[in-house]
């Protein structure tokens, strides 16, 4: 709708991309500029932008982030109701209710952020075999003891 009669155009993508790959990226990051070739030290890449999987990518990250932010909110509950227990006196519940809790917790959701932080940290684009965490997690149960075959 050009009532004013002010237009932005904006160059297409093979154009923004050469753009974005010759020159630097702003806003400063800790008072200097960054280089496009440069890792981002948190959070995501601006050159995600311009990626045809962005939203698959960013989905896949934020549902990882609440999984491990889940993780830390649950054991932090937990753990205020250890404390609960001692207040009131009722060592039995710790044995019988905190404990097993704790060990289902951290042996399921535990054991998948570590596989989280351990994709991160091991496989990379390049990788030929790219585990999945979903089938990872189903396999705990329906092929207990089995191999995982890397997806």
């Amino acid at each position: 709708l050009g009532l004013v009669g002010v237009q932005q155009t904006l160059p297409n993508i093979t154009t923004l991309r050469r753009m974005l790959c010759t020159c630097w990226i702003q806003p400063c990051i800790l008072g200097r500029t960054m280089n496009i070739l440069e890792p981002v030290l948190f959070g995501i890449d601006p050159f995600w932008n311009l990626a045809e999987n962005k939203l698959t990518f960013v989905n896949s990250y934020k549902m990882k982030l609440a999984v491990i932010l889940g993780l830390i909110q649950m054991t932090f509950g937990l753990i205020l109701s250890l404390y609960n227990y001692r207040f009131k006196g009722k060592y039995l519940d710790i044995y019988c209710t905190f404990v097993p809790q704790m060990i289902f917790l951290q042996c399921l959701i535990g054991y998948l952020v570590f596989m989280i932080f351990f994709k991160w940290f091991t496989v990379d684009a390049m990788s030929k075999e790219q585990p999945s965490l979903l089938i990872c997690l189903i396999n705990m149960f329906l092929d207990f003891g089995g191999e995982t075959p890397m997806a």
